[in-house]
Order: structure tokens, then sequence, then C-alpha cells
């Protein structure tokens, strides 16, 4: 039997779930409400997929706090919070001892790797899922997948050896999962999973458009490769020597056409976005270096301007 603790309502990350080949229970732990799209009181789950069909969730206990589940051993631990939220929480898991095989965060985020150090231990193992998938609560109440391209997962921490982490999960994925034991070739996937989001999800978000205009409109594919641009230079400056073509960037904007941003789904439930760790880490990464990226502060900036106008602050 399979464990499996989901901590948070993030529908990309419970979309993962998704892709394990289990059959077992599932708990959901609720960790703040206001976070939620609806409160789950069924016994499941429900994912709809359009190419594969719908997935049924086992849910065998619901619990509001993470000190209601102390000395509890977990297979999984899945972080489905916000970025920014992942210290708060892997701090509580090691206060209340909960023990796991893995702690796994579906994120293209940089730099979460130097937040995570200061909370690693030596018996928990932090995984990374990443991958260019969109999900969203629907009106039903269900999980939605609306774009996948399946996942690749591997160590978040270059330090650690996770040779039986990879053995345990091996036994229970699809095919649509890749382990990666390269460290180096996952930052690369992290490195254009995060430039492309930042290319096409913050623009999208800020201009209130549909994903389809960013290439329709020739101003919008010139902010897209000036991005781009800035986030290849910052990933090379990093030792990160990796390429993107405009025009795949392009195809995966005209695949999705008529969807909106998926950062809006944080801004319908009224928290911040994550844009401090695509757009700002771009940012960042390039001045430690010495350089700076004008066009991504200028996104992060605009999208700080407007959580501040909707009054969207980190509670």
């Amino acid at each position: 039997m399979v464990s499996i603790l989901v901590v948070g309502d993030d529908p990309v990350s419970i979309a993962f779930l998704s892709e394990l080949a289990i059959e077992e229970s599932v708990w959901v732990l609720l960790t703040n409400t206001n976070y939620f799209q609806k409160n789950i009181t069924s016994s499941e789950l429900i994912i709809e997929n359009k190419a594969s069909g719908l997935r049924k969730l086992e849910i065998s206990g619901i619990s509001s706090s993470l000190y209601e589940l102390a000395g509890e051993e977990f297979d999984i631990i899945l972080l489905a919070v916000p970025v920014y939220n992942y210290r708060e929480y892997i701090e509580q898991i090691n206060q209340v001892g909960l023990t796991t095989k893995c702690i796994i965060m579906t994120t293209a985020a940089l730099g979460i790797d130097r937040i995570l150090k200061k909370v690693w231990k030596e018996n928990k193992s932090f995984l990374r899922a990443v991958g260019l998938n969109i999900a969203r609560w629907n009106q039903a109440g269900n999980i939605e997948i609306i774009y996948e391209e399946g996942w690749y997962v591997g160590s978040l921490l270059s330090r650690t050896s996770l040779n039986h982490t990879y053995f345990f999960l091996n036994t229970i994925i699809s095919d649509k999962i890749k382990l990666v034991n390269d460290y180096r070739k996952l930052t690369n996937i992290v490195w254009l999973h995060n430039i492309t989001y930042s290319a096409l999800f913050y623009p999208a978000l800020i201009l209130g458009s549909k994903l389809g205009f960013l290439v329709e409109n020739l101003y919008a594919r010139e902010l897209i490769n000036k991005i781009i641009d800035e986030g290849l230079r910052a990933a090379r400056l990093n030792n990160c020597h990796i390429s993107i073509n405009y025009g795949d960037v392009y195809r995966i904007a005209r695949s999705l056409r008529d969807t909106e941003s998926p950062v809006t789904y944080f801004w319908q439930r009224n928290i911040p976005s994550e844009v401090d760790y695509y757009n700002g880490a771009i940012v960042e990464l390039s001045l430690e270096k010495g350089v700076k990226a004008p066009v991504n502060e200028v996104m992060r900036l605009m999208v700080k301007i407007l959580e501040n106008m909707r009054g969207i602050v980190r509670s």
C-alpha cells in the first residue's frame, strides 16, 4: 500500500498524482480554506483528462493541521502550496515528526534550493517534478487538466543521493513521468521551463489576454523574445548552457490560444503569484553576476503593482 499526504490544493500538483500507477488511498490536508475552490467533503477526488478520461483518487482522511498527524508515516508528501510557503510547511513537517520516503514539489521555480537547504534533513529526500502542465479546479469541484506534456522528476538538492527513492518511484510511476538521475540535466530542464513560463504566463497575466494573443501581436512577440533572451543569458551566467527556439514557445502559445494565464488562478483565490521565482529569479540571478535583466524586472514590478492594486498580499 502506498500512502500519500497532499499538503494544499494546487490543481497542477494534485494532477501529478494521476500519473502515479497506484490505486491506494490518498490523504488530503486542508492547509488553508482560503486557498480552496470548494470544500472537499466526499471520499474521492476526480481528475478530468480529455485524453485519458476520469481518474478517481480515494480520500482516506482530511485534516486541518499537520499537528493532527504528528508521528504519522507517509510514502510520499506532496507539497501543493505556493512556492513561497514551502519552507513554512517543511519546517512544520520536521517539527511534528512526520516521516516519508520523499517530499515532492511540482515546480519550475528557480532559487528554491537555497531556501530548502536550510530545512533539509538527512532522513528526507526533496524531489522536484517539472513539466509544462496546466490544470484548474472547475465548477463541478473536480480538477480539470487543460494541457499536459508529461513530467521530469529528480533531486531538488545536488548533494542528496536518491537511489533508494528512485527505486521506489519506479514501481509506481506511469510512462508520462521520466526520472532524471543527473542533477545538472534536471537543472537544464528547470531553466527551460522557467523561461517559458516567464515569457508566456506573466505577460498574459499583466495584459489580461489569452495566450494566443502573445504570438498574434507583433509587439507581444517582441516582448516574449526579450524575456527569453534575458532568461537564456541568466542561465549561461549560472553555468547552464541551454537554447530555446522562439518558435517552440510560439507553438505552446498557439496550442493554448484561447487559454488565460494559469497564474490568474492565484489571483482568483486572492493569493500572490510566484513571480519572484520566475521573472524575478531571472533578474536576481543575473544581478548576482553583475548583469541586469530590465525586461524581466519590469514584468516583476508590473505584477507586484497589479497585486497591490487588488489588495493581494502574502498572509
